[in-house]
């Protein structure tokens, strides 16, 4: 499974002189723990086990097994069906929970390998790296999972009017109204 949209996306104008910005904010640790418990009910089955509706693409063991694997890339089947919350949230590729980081860059292109190198997804395989760069990267946590929002901020005439383009993740596009029309404010984290 590969998102095509992994993350909630706000596009909006850039104020600065530098020409590409972006702000990454990741989810709490509360957050992640609370997801962590839902992950672990629609993997396991009864007795404890990886489902086998996770081998399913269009089931909900597929999406928890995907997420925990992309945070947690070296562990097999066995290792997560032995693991609990506890364990991988004292796990260190989740330390950024809290976070935010910024990018900021004039070139386009080194632009968005930095960015793309926190917010993709990873399950591509890029035919011009060789077989070791792809093992170094199999190892390296995907954080898509872990990531509240992405600000884009870029110097386009027709975001100069105050105009943010927002894209949401395929599995929250049925929780826009819910998120961004709540009279108390914006929340950019959509709950399943």
């Amino acid at each position: 499974m590969r998102a095509c949209t992994a993350v909630i996306t706000e596009i909006s104008y850039n104020e600065l002189d530098i020409k590409y910005r972006a702000e990454i904010d990741f989810i709490t640790k509360e957050d992640w723990e609370r997801e962590l418990r839902l992950l672990f009910e629609e993997l396991l089955d009864a007795n404890g086990h990886i489902s086998r509706e996770s081998s399913n693409e269009d089931s909900e063991a597929s999406v928890a097994y995907a997420k925990i694997k992309a945070v947690y890339p070296t562990m097999t089947k066995d290792m997560i069906e032995e693991s609990s919350v506890e364990a991988l949230m004292a796990h260190s590729n989740v330390s950024v929970l809290g976070t935010n980081r910024k990018i900021e860059h004039n070139d386009s292109l080194i632009f968005y390998k930095r960015l793309q190198a926190i917010v993709d997804s990873r399950e591509k395989t890029e035919k011009s790296k060789n077989k070791e760069q792809r093992k170094a990267e199999a190892t390296q946590p995907a954080y898509w999972p872990l990531i509240k929002v992405v600000r884009l901020f870029v110097k386009s005439p027709a975001l100069a009017t105050g105009a943010i383009i927002v894209r949401l993740p395929h599995a929250c596009m049925s929780c826009i109204l819910l998120t961004y029309a709540l009279p108390t404010g914006r929340s950019t984290r959509c709950a399943r």
